[in-house]
């Protein structure tokens, strides 16, 4: 994994892994496939429309 992320994968799996999540539990938390997330965090797909959107207002998320 690079030490700074540049596509929307890395950045999802760098933030998964910070927050001590699965694919399978981070996949339920967007409703996609686990295989999804795992296309995505692989760079093989991006997310588009409606999930892109979840994908992106997850990554903004910081819980206090």
């Amino acid at each position: 994994m690079p030490t700074l992320p540049k596509t929307i994968g890395e950045h999802v799996h760098r933030k998964r892994i910070e927050a001590g999540l699965t694919q399978a539990q981070l996949a339920r938390q967007l409703g996609v496939w686990r295989a999804t997330l795992g296309s995505w965090e692989a760079n093989h797909y991006q997310p588009l429309g409606k999930v892109r959107d979840l994908v992106i207002a997850w990554l903004a998320f910081n819980p206090q």
